[in-house]
């Protein structure tokens, strides 16, 4: 199954719009108005979901990383790609990693995003999973030979695949991202084939 992609940028107004709904009991009232706002889009109340989700990491608020994750959904909200305000596209879980400000490797919930992120997880293995492939595959790739992931040692990719990508994408694309890792992985040339397929 392909990821969700995102057309559409939530600005910081409306995520504050979704966020004080979220507290105050109007949650689907606030996403039927964005998705009213943005109706050439087509998106779903998960489609929101993802996005909220996803200003919620990149502002570091935990709780409503929290939140938004115990609402309930129907689709895999942490794998959506989204466009970002310079333009790319990343998943969720890209951002979650990327932002990300926990040092080591936790195992339970310490009030960090990446902590709320686990402990969802932990509670929910039965989410639709996507194939992890094209530009989303090599920013992976990137983000995990970054050297906070620590990911060229056993280890570091033990403990993201076990944890976190297991839950999210198929086991097919994670054992070629396993092969990336450890051996040359041309970016440009995996790209090109990609885009030819």
């Amino acid at each position: 199954m392909k990821p969700k992609r995102l057309n559409v940028k939530m600005v910081y107004v409306e995520f504050k719009e979704i966020c004080h709904a979220l507290e105050n009991g109007r949650l689907e009232e606030a996403i039927a108005a964005f998705i009213s706002n943005h109706s050439d889009h087509d998106l779903s109340r998960d489609d929101v979901l993802s996005l909220t989700l996803n200003k919620a990491v990149i502002y570091d608020q935990p709780e409503i990383v929290q939140k938004i994750l115990s609402t309930p959904h129907t689709e895999n909200i942490l794998t959506a790609i989204i466009l970002s305000i310079i333009n790319t596209y990343d998943s969720v879980i890209l951002e979650v990693f990327g932002y990300e400000k926990t040092d080591g490797m936790i195992r339970e919930n310490d009030g960090s995003v990446l902590g709320a992120v686990l402990e969802y997880l932990k509670h929910n293995g039965d989410l639709p999973l996507v194939d992890l492939e094209g530009k989303d595959f090599v920013h992976m790739y990137n983000m995990l030979k970054l050297p906070r992931w620590e990911v060229t040692t056993d280890d570091g990719w033990w403990y993201i695949r076990k944890y976190f990508l297991d839950f999210l994408y198929t086991k097919d694309s994670l054992d070629k991202l396993d092969e990336s890792l450890y051996r040359k992985f041309d970016r440009a040339q995996y790209l090109k084939d990609y885009e030819e397929q």
